[in-house]
């Protein structure tokens, strides 16, 4: 499926005219799924996803809609009703160091909760400067369901999202951009309220990585 959705991909760009707008990813994934060429796997498994492997990586966003790590397009928790059907808990996190999050120690994961985050060139600067203040985040949502998953020690899935420079036929030069790898099974271990960078209150989830997987060299990857 991976294979046959870059393909479309590489398709859409090399032919799409200048002043077209919208995601190609989103195109190409639409054209596939009424196409029935390929087909959106579920993605409520709480655990590994069959088929996938630690240490897969992923060059777009819906790659992992398409293969069932998560389910949303730009939200970073996904969830799904737990055994009882009385809760919700978290599958899957997609972490991002432009989002504050800290990704580079290998085996724990400092995860800032979804909501109250700055768009724009703010994301991702040590020393932000802005006229208003970001709004607050709520024990709600995606972050309540990581504070569930932490209750009940339900494994969640976490794939990093990291900076790479890729050449761009299209535009002649080199462009930085964003690609996923599976890091594998975390545990959320803490869940803290407290006032970010931005000076508005924010979740911090401290995340452990499960034993027994294989390492991953984040650095490697971004090189």
């Amino acid at each position: 499926m991976l294979k046959l959705f870059r393909e479309r991909f590489d398709k859409i760009t090399e032919t799409r005219d200048e002043s077209e707008r919208g995601r190609v990813d989103i195109k190409a994934m639409n054209e596939l799924t009424k196409e029935g060429k390929i087909i959106k796997r579920c993605s409520s498994i709480i655990g590994p996803v069959p088929g996938v492997e630690v240490g897969d990586r992923f060059r777009y966003r819906v790659e992992l809609v398409i293969v069932g790590l998560h389910k949303h397009n730009e939200r970073g928790i996904d969830t799904t009703t737990d055994s009882s059907g009385l809760k919700k808990v978290a599958t899957c996190v997609v972490a991002n160091s432009d989002h504050f999050d800290k990704i580079n120690d290998p085996n724990i994961l400092t995860y800032i909760g979804e909501g109250g985050k700055p768009r724009g060139k703010t994301v991702g600067n040590p020393n932000p400067k802005l006229d208003s203040k970001p709004s607050d985040q709520e024990l709600k949502g995606g972050n309540l369901a990581l504070l569930e998953s932490k209750m009940s020690s339900s494994p969640v899935r976490v794939v990093k999202g990291f900076k790479v420079n890729r050449m761009c036929p299209r535009r002649g030069r080199t462009v930085e951009r964003t690609e996923y790898i599976y890091d594998g099974l975390y545990e959320v271990k803490s869940c803290e309220k407290k006032q970010g960078l931005m000076k508005n209150w924010i979740f911090e989830f401290e995340l452990f990585r499960c034993p027994g997987q294989p390492d991953i060299c984040l650095k490697g990857c971004k090189r």
